[in-house]
């Protein structure tokens, strides 16, 4: 003010200041606020008030109050949106990298071999069908039920599978003294358990046979 119509402050009276608020600067706020920057932002910007100003005016001006809080929650709604299409979008993306190929798992006596190989030489069919150029579980009982001759080398597979543990459980208890026995019951039941799984199924054409 100028200084010829200084007034000292007097003791009990407020100094009585002019505001600066009109519904064009009130609209402004809002409005920027609306499109997603902060009060803060808003407050940095040259001709706009300051921040403590702002939350002033929310509460001399009702109607200004209320139409912040309506743009503040239009923003939110408006990150919250672009926080979905964001998510969802890296999802899609996600799914698309992980996606397993599309192989051709169309039947051959080559991959029938290559499996009924691996088995004999101790692999599950499970880690088999793990490998990409493998086909699933599903795809390979599907096969035996369709290819006599691949269920005929598969039950040979599998009991030169059996066979092989058997070796295991012989070999293990003659290399155990009476002190180991009991040390190594566990590896001894696993190796059971392993010789039940491996018993005929409904595909071996051991049994098939009169």
């Amino acid at each position: 003010m100028p200084l010829s119509d200084y007034q000292p402050r007097r003791p009990g009276v407020a100094p009585r200041f002019e505001s600066m608020f009109t519904p064009q600067i009130g609209a402004e706020v809002c409005r920027r606020v609306a499109a997603g920057v902060s009060v803060v932002g808003v407050c940095r910007e040259p001709g706009m008030p300051c921040y403590g100003t702002v939350y002033r005016w929310m509460r001399i001006y009702p109607q200004f109050g209320r139409d912040l809080v309506l743009a503040r929650q239009t923003a939110r709604r408006a990150r919250a949106a672009a926080l979905s299409e964001r998510k969802a979008a890296a999802a899609a993306a996600r799914k698309w990298t992980w996606t397993r190929p599309a192989w051709n798992h169309s039947y051959s006596k080559a991959r029938a071999s290559e499996i009924c190989r691996r088995i004999v030489l101790g692999e599950s069919l499970t880690a088999i069908c793990r490998d990409p150029d493998q086909p699933s579980i599903g795809t390979v009982y599907n096969w035996l039920h369709a290819h006599p001759d691949f269920a005929e080398l598969y039950s040979h597979a599998r009991g030169a599978q059996r066979d092989g543990l058997e070796d295991q459980v012989t070999a293990l208890f003659e290399r155990l003294t009476r002190r180991d026995r009991r040390r190594e019951k566990r590896w001894f039941i696993h190796l059971r358990r392993e010789m039940a799984r491996l018993a005929p199924k409904g595909w071996d054409m051991e049994d098939r046979r009169p």
